[in-house]
């Protein structure tokens, strides 16, 4: 589930047509010019047009920002990285082939599917005020301390999520310990 109903039309182009998207894509050259042109463009004719443009406008920006187009990053040739990623498409569309893929309301989405058979895995914005503030983390961990199912948290090592997820098993990154899973299970 997700707000943002660009990014809905990829995980949708990836569920019901992988082969038509990465065919899509594969003729693309990873350039400037089609970062420019997709960028301008926006009316989509379908849900598959509006995929590949945020496709090509994550992964040609820095930070899948869609701001400024990105030719290297590190020691990287951004357009190995274009060309390797279709491969992975593919499976990531066998696994997602069953998926319930939504745009709505988070909160109601885990009210509604609240059952021992589902796992949900949230990954919430960070805490800053604007579009998810403490208040509405507090929120989304009552929610979530009453759900039926298992419950993974993506989310910081700080106070407000040890005082949310208390009594939950937290799992540290190594090599990044600000950031944890939460997990009710």
């Amino acid at each position: 589930n997700d707000l943002d109903s660009s990014l809905i039309s990829v995980w949708r182009a990836l569920r019901d047509e992988p082969e038509f998207l990465v065919s899509k894509l594969r003729r693309m050259k990873y350039s400037e010019t089609t970062f420019k042109r997709h960028q301008s463009s926006k009316k989509h004719v379908d849900y598959m047009s509006e995929a590949v443009s945020e496709f090509v406008l994550r992964q040609m920006s820095k930070s899948g920002c869609k701001k400024s187009f990105v030719s290297r990053s590190d020691d990287t040739d951004c357009r190995d990285c274009w060309r390797g990623i279709f491969e992975l498409m593919e499976s990531v569309g066998e696994r997602v082939a069953s998926a319930h893929i939504l745009c709505s309301d988070a909160l109601q989405i885990l009210r509604t599917f609240s059952n021992e058979k589902t796992i949900a895995y949230c990954d919430p914005p960070e805490v800053d005020g604007e579009s998810m503030n403490s208040e509405k983390h507090a929120e989304l961990g009552d929610i979530l301390k009453d759900f039926r199912g298992k419950v993974v948290v993506a989310g910081p090592n700080s106070s407000l999520y040890r005082r949310i997820y208390e009594g939950w098993n937290r799992k540290g990154f190594p090599g990044n310990p600000k950031e944890s899973l939460w997990m009710n299970f």
